[in-house]
């Protein structure tokens, strides 16, 4: 008879005695045991063992070694957790570091925190192409400037801003969002870019494994891990 048939026996047909003994494991879930249970179920089942059918002595050097394997489960598990707390605090020491730093990440926006600040950022073309340019446009989408970069030949493309409209005019305070696109034959083609911003805070994450996120002007919360490069 094995641990867990024994239990389930014992407790539905046993005296008060060994119900009393296991009525606090049998409260508690598989994945709840620890090494201090199976100890005491395995007393039980050797003190109420039927004498005229006595546990095999295999049965309980497996039971035995089930224990072994439990404990050293729980204290890897312990282990594990105390690494992931650790790296994490790490990661918070030298993100926290990046905090009134530019980092360049995915984005399409940037926030002007000053009148004329101006914004800085970069774009990939999959090819060399014959113009290749950026939109600036207001909160409610209306064209404030057209930045013409001309012909550009493939891979990263930089671009800035000065923070001034079309007419030559100090732009407002404010978040704009940016448009880049390049030629393809007779039509243009939009592209992604990367935004140059202000780290404003650092947050830890809310669950094991989980990103450290920095708050970025402009784009919001951003992942550690898809920051490109550092200002």
């Amino acid at each position: 008879m094995d641990l867990g048939t024994y239990l389930n026996s014992q407790v539905q047909g046993s005296g008060t005695t060994a119900t009393a003994t296991s009525s606090s494991t049998a409260k508690k879930s598989l994945g709840d045991l620890n090494a201090n249970d199976f100890m005491t179920m395995m007393l039980a089942q050797i003190k109420y063992q039927d004498p005229m059918s006595p546990t095999d002595t295999s049965q309980q050097l497996a039971q035995m070694a089930q224990l072994s394997s439990v404990t050293g489960i729980n204290e890897m598990k312990a282990s594990l957790d105390s690494l992931v707390s650790s790296i994490n605090s790490a990661q918070m020491v030298n993100a926290s570091s990046l905090i009134g730093r530019q980092v360049l990440v995915s984005g399409s926006q940037v926030a002007l925190n000053t009148a004329g600040a101006g914004a800085q950022g970069q774009m990939t073309l999959p090819y060399s192409t014959q113009s290749a340019g950026v939109d600036i446009l207001s909160s409610a989408g209306a064209l404030v400037r057209h930045i013409d970069l001309g012909p550009q030949s493939a891979g990263t493309v930089g671009f800035a801003w000065d923070g001034l409209d079309a007419n030559g005019n100090t732009a407002a305070p404010g978040t704009y969002s940016i448009k880049a696109s390049y030629s393809a034959g007779s039509a243009q083609q939009a592209v992604d870019t990367q935004i140059l911003s202000t780290v404003r805070s650092v947050t830890m994450p809310a669950s094991a494994g989980g990103s450290m996120q920095l708050q970025v002007d402009g784009i919001g919360p951003v992942n550690l891990a898809d920051v490109k490069s550092v200002g």
